[in-house]
């Protein structure tokens, strides 16, 4: 979630905008709905001009879902925010499918794993006996000094 909470509702839109118009993902019935509830509830993110336009049925469905998100891009951050709202209110499975709700698992699971390797290193590395060869004429507490630093750094 940290991830997702600093990256911008435009940017997530430009990233989840392949997602969003290949494969069909969204009929024209639900496109319908986003493009009512834009022009629709307050805050008013279409106007009604807009709104006919983007639901003209001359234009195919692909057309008009990628103008639309385009123009939304270009008007700002709080209505790339209200079409996340109006896409979760009137396709709640597809907007949990979206690619930027799912950046988090991966690299959350990467972070995890390489935090577990490394404190498995250095906890194999300062229990296993490893001994750095040292002059014998060094006191014991120089030698565990350096002893303590190969741990960390190998």
């Amino acid at each position: 979630m940290l991830y997702r909470s600093h990256q911008s509702y435009c940017h997530r839109l430009q990233h989840d905008m392949y997602f969003l118009t290949s494969n069909s993902r969204l009929n024209e019935q639900v496109v319908d709905k986003i493009i009512l509830q834009l022009n629709r509830v307050y805050p008013q993110i279409l106007t009604n001009t807009e709104a006919e336009k983007f639901r003209n049925p001359k234009a195919s469905l692909h057309t008009r879902l990628s103008d639309l998100i385009k123009h939304l891009q270009k008007r700002g951050e709080r209505h790339c925010q209200e079409f996340y709202r109006a896409l979760q209110i009137n396709a709640e499975q597809l907007y949990n499918d979206l690619p930027s709700r799912k950046i988090l698992s991966p690299v959350f699971f990467l972070a995890c794993f390489s935090a577990a390797a490394g404190f498995a290193l250095f906890w194999y590395c300062c229990n296993s006996g490893m001994h750095i060869h040292v002059s014998h004429q060094q006191p014991a507490a120089q030698r565990k000094q350096r002893h303590l630093a190969f741990c960390f750094f190998y």
